[in-house]
């Protein structure tokens, strides 16, 4: 596991916030739209234990686990930017 992804997982463990709702007050459609894709993206993978990771004003991380095929475990990282999948276990 490189530094990068060592840091997402602690990012993942140090959070217990699921839903938009437990961070913010309100928030616009397009964070709402993407928090949708972010859970989507859970779905398409049968993940579990999604959580939000990092927030501000402007934007949120989410992360999920999810199993492969080969039993597996990954966390499935989703940033703006970029999504990180890796294996954790």
């Amino acid at each position: 596991m490189t530094k990068k992804q060592e840091w997402m997982l602690d990012k993942y463990n140090a959070s217990s916030t699921s839903e938009l709702r437990q961070v913010y007050y309100s928030w616009s459609d397009k964070k709402e739209e993407a928090y949708k894709k972010c859970r989507m993206k859970q779905a398409d993978h049968n993940g579990y234990d999604g959580r939000i990771t990092s927030k501000s004003p402007y934007k949120f991380s989410f992360a999920f686990r999810y199993k492969d095929e080969c039993g597996r475990e990954h966390l499935y990282y989703i940033t703006k930017g970029k999504d990180t999948d890796f294996v954790i276990g």
